[in-house]
């Protein structure tokens, strides 16, 4: 009992942080962030070694010079995404719907939920995912499928935050793939970041950038599913707010290497707001040299 009152306090003391925090203006955060990257450039702060890591890996094609550049602005997003997130998580949704200063392919949700099919969002991690979220369940009430934290207590104050409007979080467990279908099959919309990696058994190697990538295999069995519509959506900064791009998918997601072909097109909109400080090439097929110290050999 003492333990769940302990976990619990945590847990308030975290949301009230966020709230004090969520008041500092978007300008404010993006100016902090911007001075701290040439701090940042200097360390061994792990996120700016993995991003300089993957971008050496993923696009050869650029000069050092331009890898450089993007390492820089990368890191700048990677510090707004933890810099905005009290905002998203605490302020009225209805002011954060007012930064969204421009959308891309409004029609093709608009009619994606008026076909009465389920509507999947392949949300991949670009950009300001975070109010995407916000964003479509506005639209209509929405399952989003998470991987819980290893702590309860930031479990709650996550699902806290993300439930304010119709978002309806599903946790990434046994019985997660009976409640999607479920909700697909009634008409009913579901989010997932398909460039998350999976768990072992349940994915496979797929190229992104030119490398494997251990990919989810759920995304493309639900996506083959009858009467499911697809669509790629994410948001993206702009210099005084956001602009929201929702997508038809291109070539249609079929197995994992046409999910990562869709999703490598997203990236490229704005590379620079891609996650590259995410591990997503840690697990490597039989036989291959490791990317990471210590990474996982697959199975």
């Amino acid at each position: 009992m003492h333990g769940r009152s302990r976990e619990s306090m945590k847990a308030r003391l975290l949301w009230l942080m966020l709230c004090m925090a969520g008041h500092v203006p978007l300008r404010v955060l993006r100016g902090i962030a911007r001075l701290l990257v040439p701090v940042l450039i200097r360390t061994r702060w792990r996120e700016k070694r993995v991003s300089e890591l993957n971008l050496e890996r993923c696009l050869p094609e650029l000069s050092v010079t331009e890898r450089k550049r993007l390492l820089r602005e990368s890191l700048y997003h990677v510090l707004c995404s933890a810099f905005e997130l009290p905002r998203l998580w605490t302020r009225p949704v209805a002011g954060l719907m007012r930064e969204i200063e421009q959308i891309e392919g409004g029609e093709l949700l608009t009619a994606a939920l008026e076909s009465g099919q389920g509507v999947l969002i392949a949300a991949p991690h670009l950009g300001a995912w975070e109010l995407l979220n916000l964003y479509l369940a506005e639209q209509r009430e929405i399952g989003v499928l998470y991987r819980a934290p290893h702590r309860p207590w930031l479990e709650a104050v996550m699902n806290k935050a993300r439930s304010r409007s119709r978002a309806v979080p599903i946790r990434a467990e046994a019985a997660a793939v009976r409640a999607i279908l479920k909700r697909l099959s009634q008409g009913g919309m579901v989010g997932i970041l398909p460039d998350q990696k999976p768990k072992q058994g349940e994915g496979e190697f797929a190229p992104m950038f030119g490398i494997d990538a251990m990919t989810m295999t759920l995304f493309p069995k639900l996506a083959q599913k009858p009467a499911v519509q697809v669509l790629f959506a994410f948001v993206l900064r702009t210099e005084r707010g956001f602009a929201l791009h929702i997508r038809a998918p291109e070539p249609l997601v079929r197995d994992t290497r046409s999910l990562n072909q869709n999703l490598e097109r997203c990236a490229h909109t704005d590379l620079a707001q891609y996650q590259w400080s995410y591990k997503r090439y840690s697990m490597r097929p039989p036989g291959e040299a490791r990317i990471w110290p210590g990474a996982k050999f697959y199975p």
